[in-house]
Formats: C-alpha cells, sequence, structure tokens
C-alpha cells in the first residue's frame, strides 16, 4: 500500500518491502528518488528533511 501510494502519487521508484530478519522490514528506492522526494517535500519533519538533505550533499 505504501509504495504503491509513493510511487504513483509521488513519482518515486520504491522496491517491494523485504526482510532480513522476521522483526525488521525495509523498502528501497533510488538516488533519483531520493532527489525527487527533497523536490517535493516529501518530508516535512525537521530532522527527517536535514537528513535527506545531508545524505543527498554526501552523495553527490
Amino acid at each position: 500500500m505504501i509504495k504503491r501510494v509513493l510511487n504513483k502519487d509521488f513519482r518515486l521508484n520504491f522496491t517491494d518491502p523485504y526482510s532480513d530478519t522476521k522483526r525488521n522490514w525495509y523498502i528501497q528506492c533510488s538516488k533519483n528518488s531520493m532527489i525527487n522526494a527533497n523536490k517535493q517535500t516529501l518530508f516535512t519533519h525537521p530532522i527527517k528533511r536535514w537528513r535527506l538533505e545531508k545524505f543527498l550533499e554526501r552523495s553527490n
């Protein structure tokens, strides 16, 4: 459900959920999707937004 909304409504490209243990679940996306998420202000929480911006700065 979340993946479908992110991919369709925000035009981001996330993978299907997967688990490396029975407790932790993950989804992944490309760097281009992270750039698009930043442009669309997908993360409004100040700390999450700051982390995304720092990640993108360091990955250039």
